[in-house]
C-alpha cells in the first residue's frame, strides 16, 4: 500500500507541463497546465499509458494534426506536428483539464475536480470573468 501511495502523486504530477509556444486552436493551453487524465474516467491503464506516451513520442491531439510532448527531463511540453502513429487523446481531453497564468485559471475543463484541484467555492460556470466554450470555461 505504501509504494502505491507513493507512485499517485508522480503519475498526477506526470501529466502537468508548461506549454509556451502553442498554435491559435490550442490557444487555452498556454501556460501552466494540468492535462488532468484522472479527471476524465479513464482505468489506471489508459492513464499510464497516455502519460507514458505524453513523457514519450507524444499524444495525437483529436481533430487536429498536433501532438502535445513533454520534453526529457523538463517541465516543459511543445505541441508538434503528429505522425500518425501517437496515441490519440479521448475525445473528451479538454475537459479533464486546466491552464494557469499567473495565480489565474485561464481555462478550465468541465470534468476538472471541485475544491480538490480548484480553489474551494470558485466555479466559472458561475463567474462572469469565465466564457462556457463547450468543454471548459475560459478566463475573459
Amino acid at each position: 500500500m505504501g509504494r502505491f501511495r507513493e507512485f499517485l502523486p508522480l503519475m498526477e504530477m506526470a501529466d502537468w507541463a508548461v506549454f509556451q509556444q502553442v498554435p491559435p486552436e490550442l490557444a487555452f493551453l498556454q501556460g501552466d497546465v494540468d492535462l488532468g487524465f484522472e479527471n476524465l474516467g479513464l482505468t489506471l491503464q489508459q492513464q499510464q499509458t497516455l502519460i507514458t506516451a505524453f513523457q514519450g513520442k507524444g499524444v495525437a491531439v483529436p481533430g487536429t494534426t498536433h501532438k502535445l510532448r513533454k520534453l526529457p527531463n523538463r517541465t516543459l511540453a511543445i505541441v508538434e506536428p503528429a505522425t500518425g502513429q501517437e496515441p490519440v487523446l479521448p475525445a473528451d481531453w479538454k475537459q479533464g483539464l486546466y491552464t494557469l497564468t499567473g495565480n489565474t485559471f485561464t481555462y478550465v475543463g468541465k470534468k476538472v475536480r471541485r475544491n480538490d484541484q480548484l480553489p474551494p467555492n470558485f466555479e466559472p460556470a458561475t463567474d462572469p470573468n469565465y466564457k462556457d466554450v463547450g468543454d471548459g470555461h475560459v478566463k475573459i
